[in-house]
Formats: C-alpha cells, structure tokens, sequence
C-alpha cells in the first residue's frame, strides 16, 4: 500500500511540475452534427499561454470554432488579452495550422476525416488577467448554423461600390449629351 501511495505522489508531481503544458485541456467528441461544446479558462495576469483542446471526430464532418474574451466588463485594471487566436491542427506536433492562426478568433475546416484533431488557443493576458470562452462544433458541412454566421459587410461594399459606379456613369452620360447640343 505505501509503494502505491509513493508512485501515485511520484505520477501525481510529475504531471504538475513538467510535460502537462501539451496535455488536452478536455476532449469535445464530435460523432454527429450539432455535437460540441464550451470551455472557459481564467489566465492569470501576464501570462502567455497556448491550450490545446482534443478534436475527435467519429465521422467525416466538419468543424467550426470561436474563441471570445469572456472578461467581465466591471474588471477594474488590465484586464483581457493583448491578443487571443485560435488555430486547428492535425495533431499536437504539427506546425501548421489547418485552419485558423495568426489574427482568427473563428474558423471552420471543410469535410475532414474521422479522426483526432488538436485544437489550440493562444494568448498574452494583461496584467490583471483575463477569462476566455472557446466553443466547438460539429456540422455536415463544416459551416457554422445559419442563424449564427454574420452578414459579412464586404457584400455591403460591394454593393454600394456598385452603386456608386453606376450613379457616376449616369452624370457621365448626361453631361455629354449636354455638351453636344
């Protein structure tokens, strides 16, 4: 009973002293469409950090994801992140990213394979800390529900771009008319 109880404390400090750095914060298993989850994490302050989160896919289907600085707005100080990303990766070893990275706070990977995927989320917190929200799921087609995916405002440009090249053609035309007579 004591050796037990010795290589339990032995287990037990190397796990908190060295290596858990890489260690899945959790494991959201993604089987069908509409399967996911949340996690939420209190960094202290000035800390960087980069947290992986397990990504099994029981079934080929898509994935999509979003971080969120969770803070609370009362926070009087530093509070929050300098910056916050988020990243898919093929495993925990691998460097380049598969969807997401430098800049994204969302992403979504087309059709992938069944498998296991490495999900990471990397930040500075300020100097008072700051709290942050990731959210997973999985879909058919690897796109986010439609009732929570943002009209993009480039279509908005688009448009009044175009209206403003088809206002400018019409004076055109006027005036020139104008001039000939």
């Amino acid at each position: 009973m004591r050796i037990f109880a010795r290589v339990l404390c032995g287990v037990a400090l190397a796990a908190f002293i060295g290596g858990s750095a890489n260690a899945a914060l959790i494991d959201f298993p993604l089987n069908n469409p509409g399967d996911g989850g949340s996690y939420s994490r209190m960094v202290p302050g000035s800390e960087e950090f980069t947290d992986h989160f397990s990504l099994t896919l029981g079934n080929t289907l898509g994935v999509f994801a979003n971080v969120s600085d969770s803070t609370l707005s009362s926070c009087i100080g530093s509070c929050g992140f300098s910056n916050l990303m988020l990243g898919l990766f093929a495993n925990e070893s691998s460097t380049t990213a598969l969807a997401g990275g430098v800049g994204f706070l969302s992403l979504t990977a087309a059709i992938l394979t069944a498998g296991t995927y490495d999900l990471r989320v990397i930040g500075t917190a300020l100097a008072d800390g700051g709290r942050y929200t990731v959210e997973v799921g999985a879909d058919v087609a690897g796109d986010p529900p439609v009732g929570e995916m943002p009209i993009p405002g480039a279509a908005f440009l688009l448009g009044s771009g175009l209206l403003v090249l088809f206002g400018s053609s019409r004076k055109k035309i006027s005036g020139a008319s104008g001039r000939e007579a």
